[in-house]
């Protein structure tokens, strides 16, 4: 018996059904939609089209299909980054600008890891988050608007991660 053989005894695979609902849970805890997660993917690297990859979760979010260990893996790994980000949030210094009479739009503004965040409220409770990296106002593509205050909070912080550490960040003078 090799080392590997005694550790997959010690902790089997879970069941199909534990995977389907740990698909389920990561997307709820993640505010994700299958469409924006294969969206997201596909930003790290995935190559499949969109269309499949959303096809893919989809099947694996009701059970259709087995969740392969790398997807149990990368969702642990997604959850992980959320979950830091989340706790970053609190930590970051919101000042609240402008008002609803005021010239400024209102919002809240902060500065997180020398990125400039600014969260603008839009139509339906949604968020829009813009980021921008003084001085040059470099400023990648934001993601969709959110949900709620909280959320776009968290996602702004998640995505300034995810563009620090893409391979072709560039900071121009």
């Amino acid at each position: 018996m090799s080392d590997d053989d005694f550790v997959d005894e010690l902790d089997p695979p879970p069941s199909p059904e534990l995977m389907k609902d740990t698909v389920n849970a990561t997307l709820k805890e993640l505010g994700e939609t299958p469409h924006s997660l294969a969206v997201h993917f596909r930003k790290l690297g995935d190559y499949r089209p969109i269309a499949t990859i959303e096809r893919s979760i989809q099947r694996m979010a009701s059970g259709e299909t087995k969740v392969a260990g790398e997807m149990m893996a990368t969702f642990r790994l997604l959850l992980r980054n959320y979950r830091r980000a989340k706790e970053d949030v609190s930590n970051i210094d919101w000042t609240r600008v402008g008002s609803k009479t005021g010239p400024l739009t209102e919002g809240y503004y902060a500065s997180h890891r020398g990125w400039d965040i600014s969260l603008t409220p839009q139509t339906k409770g949604r968020w829009l988050v813009t980021i921008r990296l003084p001085p040059g106002g470099f400023s990648p593509s934001w993601p969709a608007w959110q949900e709620n205050l909280e959320a776009a909070k968290i996602k702004a912080v998640d995505y300034i991660d995810q563009v620090m550490n893409e391979p072709d960040f560039i900071i121009q003078p």
